[in-house]
Parts: structure tokens; C-alpha cells; sequence
């Protein structure tokens, strides 16, 4: 029964229960809002005065990757006061360069945003790039424009980049898949060298739309970690070019661990090292010398790449004014051809207190 005496709590239940949510509706809102725009996500709103003829965003479609496009939007001052545009146009990425018709607008006047886009070299269900462009006058504003678009590829490499460590001069042989995408019919017409250092085969399309692209070189003269780039262009019909890009790394052909060997003549007597002899391909040795008497050599002469040596020196048989001592390698492989490094020994005297010192 509804008696005077809960006629007021009846109605503060019923307020509770609209105010409550609504307070939170409110709240919520206001969290939303000053959450800061996603990256990418252009804006859906323009300054009063500013028409864009067909909106702010193209659709392009579907490109051809690495191909170059462009797209304009008619921009009108439909205020009463000149708008003037500042110079700097802001995009998404440096794919895209944007540029203005005119720097100001006057009342019912338009203009030109001319866009223009490198397709970037590689497939892509949906990409879009943004330009900003900013308002200096009559007051700071702003607004974007976006170019919406899919990508495909005619074409794709089995890779790119090819990271060749070799002796100098040596001669070797690289290959890389090229695959045909889609019914695009293609075919190699020029191969372009940056260097005569290498040559080029091609293999027509075979019936898995795939042409092997053989690459061969010879190591040329450079200092170890030193790399020289070189790039092949090669161009086909209906396509655009396929760059490979070579970076070379030269390596000597043989070499010791550790290459330079310190020894503490104050420690021992008679001092004994194990040593390693290291080759890029299997090796014999020929000889391992030192022109020294207070050093002998044991090694073992069979092929490999890592021939274990066993170093020893005598301190009693070293004169006070020796600083240096070189040990030298020779090795030939299976063709005959040789090669040899050397192993510089430095005997130093330390106090009683120092460590002895590492290997280099």
C-alpha cells in the first residue's frame, strides 16, 4: 500500500536508479574523449570553413607495388575571412610528399593538395598514408587527408641481400630465386652490373613461374671487415627493377688463434701452448717455422681446416734484448695452391704483482 509515509522513498529509489547511470554514461564519455588518437587514424573533422570536394579520403584501389602514384583534393575556403595554410605539410610516412596549389585561400576561393606515393616494394592487404595540413591564420587549426589503397607484387626474390666472407680473389658462385606472381606474363630483357667483377646468368620462367638468377664473383681486394657493396639491376617487361645488393667481407685464407700469442717469461721455465692453425678450406701443412732457437714446433700434417699445434719456448735460450718473436705457416690444399700467415710470440717480464697478460 502506498501510504504518504513511503511516497518520498519511493520516489528517491526511482531517481537513484536513472541517475546512477546516466552519471557513469557521463564519466565514461569524458575517459573516451581524452584518450589520444590512435597513430594513423586520421581526423573526421575540419575547421568551419574548410571544404574538401568529395571528402578527405581516396581510395586508390589496388597498386602495383613499387610503382609511383598521385592524387589531388580540391580545397575551398567557404568562410569569411582568408585562411592562410602554413608551409610545412606533414605525411604519415616518407613514401608520400604532399604540396599546396596556393599558401592562402580568400572567401569562396580553392585550391589544389596534389599528393603523391611510392608504392612500397612488398604485398599488402590495406595500407593508407595521411597528410596534415596545417592553419596559420585566422586561427591554428588543422585537418588531414588519407590515400587508401591495397598492394600487390609481380614479382618477389627468395632474398635481397647477400653476405659473401671470402679470401680475397676467391671465386665463387651465388644463386637467387626469382618468382613470378599472377598471370602477368614477364621476361628478363637487361641485366645491369654495377661492377665487370661480376657476371650474370638468368634462367627463363620455368612451369613454377620461377627464374634462377646465378651470380658469379670474385672476392675482390679489400682489408678484413671492410665491406664493399655492389648492386645488380635487373629489369624485365611490364616490371620494375629487381635490385640485389652484394656486401662483401674480406678474410684471410689462413690464420692462427689467438693471432697474437703474450707470454711471461718470469713465470715459467719452460713455456707450452696449445695453438690452432686455421684454414677456410681443407689444408695440409707444408711447414710451421720460427727462425728463433728457443722455440719448437709440434703439428700434425694431415688435411683439415683446424690443424692443432703445440708451441714451446725456452726462456733460458732467449736473449735479454728479444721483443719479438714471429712463427710462420705454410699450407697448400688439395688443388696445390698455397698460403701462409704468420703468428707474432712478444715475450714480456711483469712484477711479481701484475696478471700475465691475455691473448689477443
Amino acid at each position: 500500500m502506498n501510504t504518504p509515509m513511503n511516497r518520498p522513498a519511493a520516489k528517491l529509489k526511482w531517481f537513484l536508479c536513472l541517475a546512477v547511470p546516466a552519471a557513469v554514461f557521463i564519466v565514461s564519455s569524458m575517459i573516451v574523449g581524452l584518450r589520444p588518437a590512435k597513430k594513423g587514424v586520421i581526423r573526421t573533422f575540419f575547421p568551419p570553413y574548410i571544404e574538401i570536394e568529395g571528402g578527405q579520403v581516396k581510395n586508390l584501389g589496388v597498386l602495383e607495388a613499387g610503382s609511383q602514384q598521385s592524387a589531388s583534393f580540391t580545397i575551398t575556403n567557404t568562410g569569411t575571412q582568408k585562411v592562410t595554410f602554413r608551409d610545412h605539410i606533414a605525411t604519415s610516412c616518407g613514401c608520400t610528399s604532399a604540396k599546396l596549389s596556393k599558401n592562402s585561400l580568400d572567401p569562396n576561393e580553392s585550391c589544389e593538395l596534389e599528393l603523391s606515393l611510392h608504392v612500397a616494394n612488398r604485398y599488402s592487404e590495406k595500407d593508407q598514408v595521411n597528410a596534415t595540413i596545417n592553419i596559420a591564420e585566422p586561427k591554428p587549426d588543422a585537418f588531414s587527408v588519407a590515400l587508401v589503397f591495397s598492394s600487390y607484387r609481380r614479382w618477389s626474390l627468395s632474398r635481397g641481400h647477400i653476405r659473401i666472407s671470402r679470401p680475397e680473389g676467391f671465386r665463387s658462385v651465388e644463386e637467387i630465386s626469382l618468382f613470378r606472381h599472377g598471370d602477368t606474363e614477364l621476361a628478363i630483357e637487361d641485366v645491369r652490373k654495377s661492377s665487370e667483377n661480376i657476371d650474370v646468368e638468368i634462367t627463363p620462367f620455368d612451369e613454377k613461374n620461377r627464374a634462377v638468377i646465378r651470380i658469379s664473383h670474385t672476392m675482390p681486394k679489400a682489408p678484413s671487415k671492410e665491406n664493399e657493396s655492389l648492386l645488380i639491376k635487373v629489369s624485365g617487361a611490364e616490371m620494375s627493377e629487381v635490385p640485389i645488393e652484394m656486401t662483401y667481407t674480406s678474410l684471410p685464407s689462413l690464420f692462427f688463434t689467438p693471432k697474437t700469442l703474450l707470454i711471461n717469461l718470469d713465470r715459467e721455465t719452460a713455456l707450452e701452448r696449445d695453438l690452432v692453425l686455421e684454414s677456410l678450406s681443407d689444408t695440409e701443412i707444408v711447414e710451421i717455422t720460427s727462425e728463433h732457437r728457443a722455440v719448437s714446433l709440434g703439428y700434425d700434417r694431415e688435411f683439415g681446416t683446424r690443424h692443432p699445434v703445440k708451441l714451446r719456448v725456452d726462456p733460458e735460450l732467449l736473449a735479454g734484448d728479444i721483443d719479438r718473436i714471429t712463427v710462420k705457416a705454410a699450407v697448400k690444399n688439395g688443388e696445390g695452391e698455397t698460403a701462409e700467415c704468420e703468428l707474432p710470440v712478444i715475450p714480456v717480464r711483469m712484477k711479481a704483482d701484475e696478471e700475465e697478460p691475455g691473448n689477443e
